[in-house]
């Protein structure tokens, strides 16, 4: 649909003399700045093909063929593909945004387990010994040898008293114990859940720029600008991927519960697999067509030690996130 030019020259937005439809210094369209409602819904639909339209076409690159897109951003051909700053912002923000959104279908199956586990706790805290134990029939539940914090404060005063202190940490383990004993292993998953999907985006964001350091390390002569949006490009496939596999594994859980059919749930976990190695596969793949000039073998070295070295470097990110998710429970 075309939109109602305005008579006057003058660029509303930075004053530049408009020679046709757009500005040549800023780029704005010289439109009447109020329109009606169908040329709004107009600019709208338009606006959400021409995002459409570059986003699948930059996925289908994305995912045929490894450094292709970061090669063309680098040499200069940018107009026609999503920025990997937004196609990396948009495709997390819809793979964290999922889980949220498809709903669960065994939602009866937890609720008699958690009656059960919920009915079974007392007779736990009565056997088991330590602030975490786990039991055969219920799970990994915290337990503790006192039965409130006052206890446990009494305790501690006495035995400050007697010259015995209890530790801080060993103090902060009893009270964590005391603040999650009452709940069930279903409760202190969903909650570890909770958290760990709210703090993951946060560490895989910190840890984008650690893992384009680490092939600057091995690629002193290049930038980081290169690696950098490299890396985005990397993820953006990893968590794309992950977003696809995620919801043909909820459909493969629909499909058992309502038709009996768990085959698609089977091939999700083959696939589960086979992502793994694709994931490594693409790797070397797209670090290669980036860095032709050191030939197949030292780039298969450098790839390698790289990969390694992030590996170690995502482990212990992925260490400290579960530390404070642990922490964090309350």
């Amino acid at each position: 649909m075309a939109h109602k030019l305005r008579q006057n020259k003058n660029c509303l937005n930075c004053g530049n003399i408009v020679e046709e439809h757009f500005c040549g210094k800023c780029g704005q369209e010289n439109i009447e700045p109020r329109q009606t409602f169908w040329e709004l819904m107009s600019h709208f639909v338009e606006d959400l093909t021409h995002y459409e339209g570059k986003f699948w076409s930059t996925v289908g690159y994305l995912i045929k063929r490894p450094g292709f897109l970061t090669v063309a951003y680098l040499n200069g051909k940018r107009n026609r593909y999503l920025p990997p700053v937004r196609l990396y912002i948009f495709i997390s923000f819809i793979t964290f945004l999922l889980p949220h959104l498809i709903p669960h279908p065994y939602v009866e199956e937890e609720a008699k387990l958690h009656a059960y586990q919920l009915s079974r706790l007392d007779s736990i805290h009565t056997t088991s010994k330590g602030e975490l134990s786990y039991n055969s029939e219920v799970g990994l539940v915290f337990t503790s040898a006192y039965s409130n914090k006052a206890e446990l404060d009494s305790t501690a005063e006495a035995e400050a008293k007697l010259g015995t202190p209890i530790e801080k940490l060993d103090y902060w383990r009893y009270n964590k114990a005391l603040e999650l004993k009452h709940y069930t292993p279903i409760q202190l998953w969903e909650k570890a859940i909770d958290l760990f999907s709210k703090g993951f985006p946060k560490a895989l964001f910190i840890y984008l720029p650690l893992f384009a350091m680490v092939i600057l390390i091995f690629h002193r002569k290049s930038y980081f600008f290169d690696h950098g949006i490299f890396t985005l490009h990397y993820f953006s496939f990893i968590l794309f991927t992950y977003c696809v596999f995620s919801i043909i594994y909820s459909i493969g859980e629909w499909m058992e519960v309502l038709l009996g059919f768990s085959g698609l749930l089977n091939i999700s976990s083959y696939l589960s697999g086979m992502l793994i190695i694709w994931y490594v596969y693409y790797f070397y793949k797209a670090h290669y067509t980036i860095n032709k000039t050191d030939g197949v073998w030292l780039s298969i070295a450098k790839g390698s030690a790289i990969f390694s070295i992030n590996l170690l470097l995502f482990a212990l990110i992925f260490i400290i996130l579960m530390s404070i998710t642990l922490i964090m429970l309350h």
